[in-house]
């Protein structure tokens, strides 16, 4: 008979938690308990995770012989151990892929981690004069306990989604103060340019791009 390890493709890594692992015996394909085989896997740095950051990952694998880290499906690294900053708050999955001497993958570790703190989202940047224009945060980790908008026209509001008309054109700094529950205090920005020959840029929200089927897209 023929043991062989292998990666399974398609797999649904919240249904699997963190751990994949498989093994064809005679043409039966069995999921093994974590703790069956050698494992792919890494710790890293569990401080405060409000953006930006810079988490050190650690390769704890007990298989492979080189390796690749992934954020969000983009190869990052083909260290044994990972530095890594992210800028944006969101929720990345992180993922490390042992490979033995021929190239071929034998073990996947995946985790997911959310980088606290709040975005601020124009659903258009480019509108003409009495445009409705949507604002809102996207906030991860935590909750917004104070949002203050000054849209640099005069006028302001306290609201997490709200919809504000410029009616003269021109180029105007919205800025955004707002207190987070894990984050604290922080100012975020955005310009919109109000224009009688723009064509108004729309956005996707939630920023799907590319979108499921059966997903909403406001716009």
């Amino acid at each position: 008979f023929c043991v062989k390890f292998s990666y399974v493709p398609n797999f649904n890594p919240v249904a699997m938690k963190k751990y994949i692992y498989a093994i064809w015996f005679t043409g039966v394909l069995l999921f093994l308990s974590p703790g069956a085989f050698p494992q792919t896997g890494f710790t890293y740095n569990d401080s405060a995770r409000c953006a930006p950051v810079t988490l050190d990952f650690n390769n704890t694998s007990t298989i492979g012989i080189t390796y690749k880290w992934y954020i969000n499906n983009d190869s990052v690294s083909a260290d044994t151990n990972l530095t890594f900053t992210f800028n944006q708050p969101a929720t990345y999955a992180v993922a490390l892929a042992a490979y033995d001497s021929a190239g071929t993958m034998i073990g996947l570790f995946y985790d997911f981690i959310t980088i606290a703190g709040v975005n601020l989202v124009a659903l258009s940047t480019t509108a003409c004069p009495g445009d409705n224009l949507i604002f809102t945060t996207d906030v991860h980790g935590g909750e917004v306990l104070d949002a203050f908008w000054d849209f640099g026209d005069g006028t302001t509001a306290t609201s997490n989604t709200l919809v504000h008309t410029y009616d003269t054109a021109g180029t105007y700094s919205v800025t955004l103060m707002i207190n987070h529950s894990i984050c604290g205090a922080d100012t975020l920005q955005a310009t919109i340019l109000v224009s009688s020959s723009t064509i108004p840029q729309l956005t996707s929200f939630p920023m799907l791009n590319p979108a499921c089927p059966g997903d909403n897209i406001y716009i």
